[in-house]
């Protein structure tokens, strides 16, 4: 049986139908992305808590987002109707399991750094050592651990920034990134991508539930596999940064892998 087949099987099963669900495009050359993006938003039928997409254009994100089924919202229907020719994108599909349906917890989040660097997050997870995100629950737009993890992430690059009294690198912003999936990865679910203006940021730590499909221009990583592509696990436990299609860095191998039957009801699993 193929990778691609056994996401299929899972999907099947039903794994994927009560989590929240991401794609990512990264290439070097623009990509038409109307049938994949609308591949991707109809497994939204069970996803009851909005769909959100992301331009990702070097400094410059636009993001679009609703708190409806992607299958029934009307202006992603219309929105999927014009062209879409994009390098760099994100989409995303919300099942909640932490903040209610509301726009403000809709993926992906969009962030600027004390250098003006704009970034934007989705996450597919839940955190259940939260300890990194406490001092963020006050103070965030929404109610999601997503979101707080994102402003703990903006905090380490300020932080970077006014340390070194400039903007931070690539390889630095992915230093710091890295450091902070490494250590907050035990017992979380932190499947991730991030974008920077720059590169695109992935990382999975339960087993098949991230893809990738690479080309020799471009990559599209996604909660299961598409129609278009060529589909197999991502690698797990490692955070990765690509940039115009390539895998640029590659961060540290950890041992974190998180285990759905130590915090799920198996029988009723939601993310």
């Amino acid at each position: 049986m193929t990778s691609w087949e056994k996401g299929w099987r899972w999907q099947r099963k039903g794994r994927f139908d009560k989590m929240c669900m991401l794609f990512g495009l990264c290439s070097s050359t623009p990509v038409w992305a109307n049938e994949i993006l609308r591949d991707f938003y109809s497994y939204s039928r069970i996803h009851r808590d909005g769909w959100g997409l992301a331009l990702l254009r070097d400094d410059c994100i636009s993001v679009e987002k609703e708190p409806v089924k992607a299958c029934e919202s009307s202006y992603l229907k219309y929105r999927l109707g014009a062209d879409i020719t994009e390098k760099n994108l994100f989409a995303h599909i919300r099942y909640a399991t932490v903040g209610e349906n509301a726009y403000d917890n809709c993926h992906p989040f969009l962030m600027a750094d004390s250098s003006g660097r704009k970034w934007g997050l989705m996450h597919n997870g839940t955190l259940f050592q939260t300890e990194v995100i406490k001092p963020y629950l006050d103070c965030r737009s929404g109610s999601t651990d997503s979101e707080a993890l994102f402003l703990h992430f903006m905090d380490r690059i300020n932080a970077l920034e006014a340390e070194k009294g400039s903007a931070a690198t690539a390889s630095e912003r992915f230093g710091v990134l890295d450091e902070i999936v490494v250590n907050n990865s035990a017992d979380n679910k932190l499947n991730l991508l991030i974008w920077d203006g720059e590169l695109m940021y992935a990382h999975t730590n339960e087993t098949e539930t991230l893809f990738v499909s690479r080309s020799t221009d471009a990559v599209m990583i996604c909660t299961k596999p598409l129609k278009t592509g060529n589909w197999e696990p991502f690698p797990m436990m490692r955070l990765t940064g690509w940039r115009n299609g390539k895998l640029i860095f590659s961060g540290t191998q950890h041992d974190n892998e998180f285990l759905p039957e130590k915090h799920y009801d198996m029988n009723n699993y939601s993310k």
